[in-house]
This record gives C-alpha cells, sequence and structure tokens, in this order.
C-alpha cells in the first residue's frame, strides 16, 4: 500500500512538471498537441536536427542513413513512440516527458531496495525538480535518456545481488546504457562493482558470469543491427566534446586543443564539479555547505545498511556497524567522471547528466544524519522502529513537499526562441517549395527534417564574423554540394 502511494506520487510529480501551458506569443509557429505546449513541436535541444533525421532514417529501415554519432537506444525509443505519435518531433518530445517520470520511479527503487521507501521518495524529488531535469525532459535530445538510463544500471545491480540470475538482465541494460551516448561508455563498471562488493559469495558466482554474458550479448546486438562508431570518429567526439568549433581545416577536433583546455582547469576540477552538482540538486533550504557534507556522509551510509548490535552499545559502534558503504562506493564510481568533465570545461550538460546519483548519495547522507540522531536519543527514551519509519517517512515527505513548492520556476512559460521560430519556418517553407530527399545547402539541420531532404557540405564551415571566414564558407558549399549526390535544385540558405 506504502509502495503504491510512493509510485503514485511520484507520477504526480511528473505530471504536476509536464508542461502544459499555452502561449499568447502572435508570430506563427507550430500547433501544441493535446498533451503539451508549442515547443514540442519544436527542434530545440543539442545537435536537434541530426537526432531527428536518424530517428526518420531508423524509422524508414534506412540504416546505413544513420548518424553513427546518434546511439541507438534513444532512437530506438523514439520510434516506438511514433508507433502513438507519428510525427518525430512530437514523438520525441513526448518520450522524454515520459522519461523524466520513469527517472523518478527508477531513483525511488533504488532507495527503496536498499534503505527504504521514504529515501527513495525525497531523492526522486530532487531528480525531478531540478533545472536540469525539467529542461531535458522540455528539449529534443538524448540528455533525458542519460539521466535515466545510468541509475538503471545500479537498479539492476541491485537486483542481481539478490537474485544470481538476474545478473543477465543487468548485463543487458548495462549493454544499453553503454550504448546511449559517449558519456556513458564506462558504466558498465559501477553496476559490476557493485555485484562484486554487495552479491553474497555464492551468488556472485553466478551473478558475475552472468552480467558479464548480459553486456557481451547486447553490445553485439548494437554492432549487428547498427553501425557503430569508430575508435577514430570516437577520439574526434571526444575531443570536440573538449574543445568544441571550427579547429581550421574543415575540423570541428583537435587533441591539442583539448589537452590545453584540461591542462588549464585541472587545479579547481573537484571543487568547482561538486559546487556545480549541489546548485544542481540541493534543496533550496539548504546551505550548500552542508549539502557537500551530506554527500560524502552519504558515500558511507552510517546507519542505513542492517546492524546485529545490541541497543545497548555505543552509538559510535552500532554506527559502524550499520555502514552501507558499498552501495554508496558503486554510486561515487559512477560520478567519476565529474572533475574530468570539469577540467575540460565541457558543456555543463553531461555533468548534469548525473544529476539522479548525486541525488540519491545526498539524500542518503541527510537520512544518515536522522538515523545517528535517533540512535543517540534512544538512549535516553526507548521507542520501536515504527517510530523511526515514522520520522524517515515525514523527512521523505518534506522533502517532496519543499520541492513542490520550489518547482514553480521550472513550470512557468517557457517561450520559443526566435532562434527556433525561424528555423521551423525555415522548414516549412522548404517544404512547401522543395520535393522530399533534394538537397539544400545549409549549415544548420533542424530546418531539413520537415520536408526531408539532405544536405550539404558535408564539411564545417568557419564560423568567424570575417568576410574571409564567409568567402572560404561559400567556396566549400561550392565544391561539395557539386560533387555530392544530392538530387534536384539545391537552395543555398
Amino acid at each position: 500500500m506504502y509502495d503504491l502511494i510512493c509510485v503514485a506520487l511520484i507520477v504526480a510529480l511528473g505530471v504536476y512538471l509536464w508542461p502544459t501551458w499555452s502561449t499568447a506569443i502572435s508570430a506563427h509557429m507550430p500547433t501544441a498537441p493535446p498533451w503539451g505546449t508549442v515547443r514540442d513541436g519544436l527542434l530545440d535541444g543539442p545537435d536537434a536536427g541530426e537526432w531527428a533525421r536518424s530517428i526518420v532514417a531508423l524509422h524508414e529501415g534506412r540504416f546505413s542513413d544513420v548518424d553513427i554519432h546518434r546511439a541507438p537506444p534513444w532512437l530506438i525509443m523514439v520510434n516506438i513512440m511514433m508507433v502513438f505519435e507519428e510525427h518525430v518531433v512530437l514523438a520525441g518530445h513526448l518520450t522524454n516527458h515520459i522519461l523524466m517520470i520513469v527517472a523518478g520511479l527508477t531513483v525511488w527503487l533504488i532507495g527503496r531496495l536498499s534503505t527504504g521507501r521514504s529515501l527513495g521518495l525525497a531523492a526522486a524529488a530532487l531528480t525531478m525538480v531540478s533545472s536540469h531535469s525539467t529542461g531535458a525532459a522540455s528539449r529534443f535530445g538524448v540528455d533525458m535518456a542519460v539521466i535515466t538510463t545510468i541509475p538503471l544500471t545500479i537498479l539492476a545491480a541491485q537486483f542481481a545481488c539478490r537474485k544470481g540470475y538476474m545478473g543477465l538482465l543487468a548485463g543487458a541494460v548495462a549493454g544499453m546504457v553503454m550504448a546511449t551516448h559517449f558519456s556513458t561508455l564506462p558504466y558498465a563498471l559501477p553496476a559490476l562493482l557493485l555485484i562484486a562488493m554487495a552479491g553474497k559469495p555464492g551468488r556472485r558466482r553466478v551473478s558475475i558470469p552472468m552480467y558479464l554474458m548480459g553486456l557481451g550479448i547486447a553490445l553485439a546486438c548494437w554492432e549487428h543491427f547498427f553501425v557503430l562508431v569508430s575508435f577514430e570518429d570516437l577520439q574526434v567526439s571526444f575531443a570536440n566534446g573538449i574543445a568544441p568549433g571550427y579547429q581550421g581545416n574543415g575540423m570541428v577536433s583537435s587533441w591539442s586543443a583539448a589537452i590545453a583546455v584540461i591542462q588549464a582547469g585541472a587545479a579547481d576540477a573537484t571543487s568547482n564539479a561538486m559546487q556545480q552538482m549541489m546548485l544542481q540538486i540541493r534543496p533550496y533550504w539548504l546551505p550548500i555547505v552542508a549539502a557537500k557534507g551530506l554527500f560524502w556522509v552519504g558515500v558511507l551510509g552510517p546507519g542505513l545498511g542492517r546492524s546485529s548490535t545490541d541497543q545497548s552499545d555505543p552509538v559510535a559502534t552500532r554506527l559502524w556497524v550499520s555502514l552501507d558503504w558499498k552501495l554508496g562506493l558503486a554510486l561515487l564510481a559512477c560520478l567519476a567522471p565529474l572533475p574530468l568533465l570539469a577540467a575540460a570545461q565541457a558543456p555543463e550538460r553531461y555533468g548534469a547528466n548525473l544529476t539522479p546519483v548525486a541525488a540519491i548519495l545526498l539524500v542518503r547522507g541527510g537520512f544518515s544524519a536522522v538515523a545517528a540522531a535517533l540512535m543517540i536519543t534512544r538512549q535516553f527514551h526507548a521507542y520501536g522502529n515504527q517510530f523511526r519509519g515514522a520520522v524517515y517517512a515525514c523527512l521523505g515527505l518534506g522533502v517532496l513537499w519543499g520541492e513542490l513548492q520550489h518547482s514553480s520556476i521550472f513550470i512557468a512559460p517557457q517561450h520559443p526562441s526566435s532562434t527556433e521560430l525561424g528555423r521551423w519556418a525555415l522548414g516549412q517553407s522548404l517544404k512547401e517549395n522543395f520535393p522530399p530527399n533534394t538537397g539544400v545547402a545549409i549549415v544548420v539541420r533542424e530546418p531539413i527534417v520537415a520536408g526531408h531532404h539532405d544536405h550539404c557540405p558535408a564539411h564545417v564551415c568557419p564560423e568567424d564574423a570575417t568576410e574571409e571566414s564567409f568567402a572560404q564558407c561559400l567556396n566549400m558549399m561550392n565544391l561539395d554540394c557539386k560533387s555530392s549526390k544530392l538530387r534536384g535544385s539545391i537552395p543555398s540558405i
């Protein structure tokens, strides 16, 4: 019964955060779907045009046209959603809105299987009511899938710790997460670490081989059905992520530039990463210094594990025996890339995609502090486990209520930008005036999705606002578009 109430509260929070406002802007814009807003008709996320083109290619069975830089899992999720919402842009937005609720339920289950439903409820609230999560759920792109699937690896590993044969499922989940985005490639390791530490010796002999088998099968399936990125392309993508932008000679990556960026930001990387993460997830009433302290307490989890000591033992002894460090260490391993991302000055969304994991650790620290206080007071006044459960429930509901009060700033109308509306209007014009499968000379991808157009040039134009760079771009377009296989008249945008 209590579990159903928690699930209902999380779903209700997700629905409450779901944007459904109307806008009074008089500009020409897409029609809002019954379940959303005009923004759900716009390609408004990072690389949104490229993602949309790959989704359409997969939907039409043109596997060779799927961009190797667009990992398959989110493409498949959106294609499944296209059964119910056939327009690719609407389907992508609807997928992300639903993934927001799935992320909250996943985080709640992690807390439910470790300490209790109240801890999971508080962590789910912090995850969902954060600027990055609400923003990712409203954009077209893969970020919401990353936010959801990384904690899913830990949840699957928890099941594998309980039942050895569940290691096969945990491995398959890890294989899916590895293929979700370049930034998720290492995330088979934290789950394996948790199984190796928390599983009983007898179960580990089954769960670990099953985990590796499931992981291998999942990766083999991706390799069989999709053209995956090569190691060389992977290097280019990482270098571009660290030092984005035009690097000369038609290139968008440079390892020398990337290494220079990392060296420049290495000194304060860890503190900057922690500061940025706490700003994302801490309750608005909690000082950031206290949030950092509770985060590290949550890694060890004193008072959260099962204690076999007598109630008359010293509080320090009982806290030591009841450490829940194994799950805490696995969760901390999920956050290992944060200092590197901070040193590389990578886009903030890469680090913010780990919000759910940090939220769990922060809430674990808060519940550990309450557990210690209860152990101290129990020496002077005897009470049963029901009282402790009631205190935990009040804490979980209190965090949920506080986040709900704070969420008003995230559900306020976010009107489309002029750039988003302009690209949409341009796409409608191209769709009306040029037949599908013809080419467009354009340096952005969003406008060519609506009319099923292809593009040139294949190389990246210089971005400098100079006459020389403009001339170089025109020359690049002229060469690439003439040598391409694009059919029909090619408009230059």
